[in-house]
């Protein structure tokens, strides 16, 4: 089976059970925005305590 037929009977059976799987996207949306938003806040967390741990020695 190519790649191609693959996500054409994906999209196609999503298109048709779309109430069932509208959570599934949704999920997948805000869990990708959730790992977005932590590793932002993680650099910025990072970067502010490198830059306390300079400022004591």
């Amino acid at each position: 089976m190519r790649l191609d037929d693959l996500f054409s009977t994906a999209l196609l059976m999503v298109s048709r059970n779309w109430q069932r799987y509208k959570t599934v996207v949704i999920a997948i949306a805000i869990g990708t925005i959730g790992f977005i938003i932590i590793r932002t806040l993680g650099d910025s967390v990072e970067q502010r305590v490198s830059g306390n741990l300079e400022l004591i020695g």
